[in-house]
């Protein structure tokens, strides 16, 4: 999509507010980042969260909060032995 300046970003939607909680499964990993010589990067996150009093029927899962989670490695394979969503 668009931003407001005209800008393209990609973006990652969940709509399954209804779904059951023991069922939701809304995790969102980018690719391994090279940071290669640089001593650190920065990343950037833009989000936006609907307003749960705005669904047609409240439900029980859904949330107006937003978790990071973090994990520095040296590679992509590092990263995938000690990174497991269970």
């Amino acid at each position: 999509v668009l931003d407001d300046k005209g800008r393209l970003m990609r973006t990652f939607e969940v709509c399954n507010v209804n779904q059951s909680p023991r069922l939701q499964d809304n995790w969102l990993a980018t690719p391994f980042l090279y940071r290669q010589s640089a001593p650190r990067i920065f990343v950037t996150l833009r989000f936006s969260v609907r307003d749960c009093a705005s669904l047609r029927s409240p439900s029980p899962t859904c949330r107006e909060t937003l978790t990071l989670y973090y994990k520095q490695a040296d590679s992509q394979r590092e990263l995938e032995r000690t990174w497991v969503a269970e």
